[in-house]
């Protein structure tokens, strides 16, 4: 008999297995299948061999009866059950139909089984789910049924999933082999497969008729070394060799010595001991307690594989983010790279505009000399004449005289005026230059295939903001406006990463209060538990009679620990339950806390890079106002040079004037330009996850 203990503890396991995988799609179904195993009130005795072994000639003459179909071709399609009734008059046929619906039917004629349990029969078979067959039974029982099946190498896929299906379920096994042949490699992986999974296994050797007692003596060896070889404990599993046919006849006409001869009573009789010693109760809690192992060792083995997976998914990830990230990077670079190459461009064309201009000056300049010389020669060769040809009087000298000076003068004013047109020209080309190439700028950026997305109309809307003015020598205070501009939004950017500071240390204070109330619930849910074991238990006296008459007494021969043992476990389980979860508890909490710590390093970092640029842009002010302190002070020492170079110092001043312009706009431009490439890139790399 076996311990209902075993089967308790077995139950439990199994129910634990349920209700944590019930919808497991690859666990689920195996589990349900051992939880009905170990709930039911029924067992099996699944016959199986390979084709044409004779299993449906012995089954047929364990019945007394050629109820089963035996033929030369696959046969069998619908699994048949056997069970066990009182009497021929109860024999019966029940039909279970794939719908649920059952048909009961009484036998009559035996060869009506064969319409629905075999290949040959009427069609209905396809309907059918499988066949109970109520038969008088001796070496059964009302909890065991002997079931009949396609048969192990079967030619259909459907009959092989039956005859699988039906070998899981069952507590023993009746394998029957060709005895005229022995056994394959086929029969030997069944066998070692049925007995690794502790099935009680009745081995039968069929087909014995006509062999002597040496040749059936030499097989039963033969097939015993292969059992040896394969299988470890194959000394203690008995042969049994059995005729079929001798036997049925036998039990039909009442001839008791061909029955012994057939050897079909051996086989009966071991049934007989397993049925009424109950010994398959404790073959199917053996069964159930290895595929139980074996389930819990595939779950253990998939979740492993299963975390596995998940890491090396998450390593794929990381890798991808890396790569994301690289990538991203490297199209942000192009774009920083290509914009400030378009930057370098353009001054370029200032600078030609600027010689364009100053060619003008220099002609200018050149033509008026040569005009002053020319005139001053002809003044002189005209004047010369008149003395000679005493055509002139003295006040006619000083008169054309005085008309040359006043000419040369209103010459010069007209000079003095040419070069103010052209310095004013100069800023109206060098803002238009500038202006075009502005658009020009954005126009290429905007044209350029990138494989990343740029808000390049709020791009656009900045540099808008940023216009090329003009500069006057006597002080001008845009350099101001623009950094006041610049300043803004940089402390802006600054004050708001500052407030997502605050809200994270507020968010990691929350966490770390939630997380002390997790550990608290914990601590409170092992002490509520360790509470409901109450005391330990004390051991109980073991007590004995001794003496005689009334002399005899009761006395303590021992204790018994086993409740005291039993609660010992269990509290040791809930200690290290509970130190299990609070272990993953603070794991999960370290990770949080991780992640927290790499957002408010994200953010300082982005405040202390910010103050930084506020550093930097107070530097570049300090710089520029010194430069054009530097300027006023150059160009006021230039209007004292001598006239004849004053246009074209002046020019100079007004050049350089234009380039320290167009560099400070250029400068700005980049900055502004950066700055967006930077904030667009950052937004995008905290998408990837």
């Amino acid at each position: 008999m076996v311990n209902p203990m075993n089967k308790s503890e077995l139950s439990e396991r199994i129910s634990l297995l349920l209700n944590k995988y019930k919808d497991d799609l690859f666990f689920g179904e195996e589990i349900q299948v051992l939880y009905s195993r170990i709930n039911s009130i029924t067992s099996s005795i699944v016959a199986v061999g390979q084709f044409s072994v004779g299993k449906s000639e012995l089954l047929n003459a364990l019945l007394g009866e050629k109820l089963l179909a035996s033929r030369r071709m696959e046969s069998t399609k619908v699994t048949t059950r056997i069970h066990k009734c009182m009497n021929d008059e109860m024999r019966k046929i029940v039909l279970h139909y794939k719908t649920g619906e059952k048909k009961e039917l009484p036998i009559t004629d035996v060869s009506v089984l064969d319409q629905y349990t075999t290949f040959q029969g009427s069609g209905e078979e396809e309907e059918l789910e499988f066949v109970d067959v109520y038969w008088p039974l001796q070496f059964l029982d009302n909890q065991l049924f002997l079931v009949d099946t396609p048969g192990a190498n079967s030619l259909t896929e459907e009959a092989f999933i039956v005859t699988e299906k039906e070998l899981e379920k069952a507590s023993s096994v009746l394998y029957l082999f060709n005895g005229q042949k022995g056994i394959d490699q086929t029969d030997l992986s069944l066998l070692k497969d049925l007995m690794n999974r502790r099935k009680k296994v009745f081995i039968v050797a069929t087909h014995v008729d006509g062999l002597t007692e040496g040749e059936l003596e030499s097989v039963i060896c033969s097939v015993q070394d292969k059992l040896k070889q394969e299988i470890d404990y194959s000394k203690s599993i008995k042969i049994y060799s059995v005729s079929s046919t001798e036997a049925l006849q036998a039990k039909q006409t009442g001839d008791s010595s061909l029955l012994e001869r057939s050897n079909i009573q051996e086989l009966e009789e071991a049934l007989m001991k397993y049925v009424n010693n109950q010994e398959y109760i404790a073959s199917e809690i053996e069964s159930i307690h290895y595929d139980l192992e074996v389930l819990e060792t595939n779950i253990l083995e998939a979740e492993e594989d299963e975390l596995e997976e998940n890491a090396e998914i998450e390593r794929q990830r990381q890798l991808r983010v890396q790569r994301k990230r690289l990538l991203l990077n490297r199209e942000y670079d192009l774009v920083r790279e290509y914009g400030l190459e378009l930057l370098g461009y353009r001054e370029k064309s200032v600078l030609q505009v600027i010689e364009d201009l100053r060619l003008e000056v220099t002609q200018n300049n050149q033509e008026y000399k040569k005009e002053v010389i020319q005139s001053f020669g002809d003044l002189r060769k005209r004047l010369m004449q008149d003395i000679r040809m005493n055509f002139a009087s003295s006040d006619d000298l000083k008169r054309e005289y005085t008309q040359y000076n006043e000419k040369m003068n209103r010459r010069y004013e007209e000079i003095l005026g040419n070069f103010k047109e052209i310095t004013t020209k100069l800023y109206e080309r060098v803002a238009k230059t500038i202006e075009e190439e502005d658009s020009l700028f954005i126009e290429n950026l905007e044209a350029g295939k990138w494989s990343i997305e740029l808000n390049w109309p709020e791009f656009i809307q900045e540099i808008k903001e940023v216009k090329f003015r003009k500069r006057n020598i006597e002080g001008d205070d845009s350099l101001f406006i623009n950094y006041e501009q610049e300043r803004k939004a940089i402390e802006e950017e600054r004050i708001k990463n500052q407030k997502k500071l605050v809200q994270i240390t507020l968010d990691e204070k929350s966490i770390e209060k939630g997380n002390q109330e997790i550990l608290k619930d914990l601590q409170e849910d092992y002490n509520r538990n360790v509470q409901n074991k109450g005391q330990r238990p004390e051991p109980r006296e073991q007590r004995t009679k001794k003496g005689i008459l009334f002399w005899r007494k009761e006395v303590v021969v021992g204790y018994d620990y086993t409740d005291s043992d039993c609660w010992e476990k269990d509290i040791e389980a809930l200690g290290e339950n509970y130190e299990r979860a609070v272990e993953e508890k603070l794991n999960e909490f370290d990770n949080i806390r991780h992640e927290i710590k790499a957002i408010k390093q994200n953010v300082l970092n982005e405040i202390d890079k910010l103050i930084m640029e506020l550093e930097n842009l107070e530097d570049t002010l300090f710089d520029d106002l010194m430069d054009v302190i530097d300027n006023q002070q150059k160009v006021a020492q230039n209007f004292y040079r001598q006239l004849e170079d004053e246009i074209i110092a002046l020019w100079k001043i007004q050049e350089n004037h234009m380039m320290q312009q167009f560099n400070y706009h250029t400068t700005n431009i980049e900055k502004r330009f950066i700055r967006f490439v930077e904030k667009a890139l950052q937004e995008e790399l905290q998408l990837i996850r």
